[in-house]
């Protein structure tokens, strides 16, 4: 899969880690739409798309937009426009030569791929940022479930702000977010397996199907000789 090239019809090279489209669009969108709940349950303004050109009128190209456009209270200053993007780790680093590369145990749960991914992200917009008066929250996960603290921080943060609001308990309030967004990846990650398994029995039983075909044909003509 090279550059704007989509042959798969669901978009999901999971088992790969496939760095085009994949699995991480689809389940990137679960997450995304899951922390969009729990800002709008902080009844804080968002909207599910960064206003246009707003990052982009210092010449930026549109791969710098972010997720989530909100408003955010920064240190009893008030309101501050404030931008949120999502990004969630594959665990599974990938294939090479045809052998899939499975990380050793302390990799996949120290969050050392939900710490690339948010370095990666603040790295994308570090050199913009600059340029506006906006905040920015990375919401950086991985696929066993760990996030980054930085973004455990923002949710713990929407969860205060929510519960003060709302006057509920904050550990209540908290284990709801985090729970929410837990739901999320954990229900994308499971449609995509889902998915590919059904997938590959339907291969399999195009397979059988063919190699029951052939044998007919091969004993019918087997049977006139």
């Amino acid at each position: 899969m090279q550059g704007n090239v989509c042959v798969d019809v669901y978009g999901e090279h999971f088992v790969s880690g496939c760095l085009y489209y994949g699995s991480r669009q689809s389940i990137h969108d679960r997450v995304k739409y899951a922390v969009f709940e729990c800002i709008d349950a902080a009844e804080l303004p968002a909207m599910l798309v960064e206003d246009k050109n707003v990052l982009q009128d210092n010449g930026h190209d549109g791969l710098h937009r972010a997720d989530i456009s909100m408003k955010l209270p920064i240190n009893n200053m008030g309101l501050r426009d404030c931008f949120v993007d999502v990004t969630v780790g594959n665990i599974l680093d990938g294939v090479v030569n045809g052998t899939l590369i499975v990380p050793s145990i302390q990799d996949s749960t120290n969050g050392r791929k939900a710490h690339i991914r948010f370095l990666q992200k603040q790295s994308k917009y570090d050199d913009i940022m600059q340029d506006t008066a906006v905040e920015l929250r990375i919401v950086a996960l991985e696929t066993t479930g760990r996030m980054h603290p930085a973004s455990e921080k923002f949710i713990n943060q929407l969860a205060e702000i929510a519960a003060h609001k709302r006057k509920i308990d904050v550990n209540t309030m908290r284990r709801y977010m985090f729970m929410k967004i837990s739901v999320a990846l954990f229900t994308g990650i499971g449609s995509v397996v889902h998915r590919r398994i059904g997938a590959v029995n339907d291969y399999r039983s195009a397979a059988l199907d063919d190699y029951q075909r052939e044998n007919d044909l091969i004993r019918q003509l087997a049977a006139r000789d």
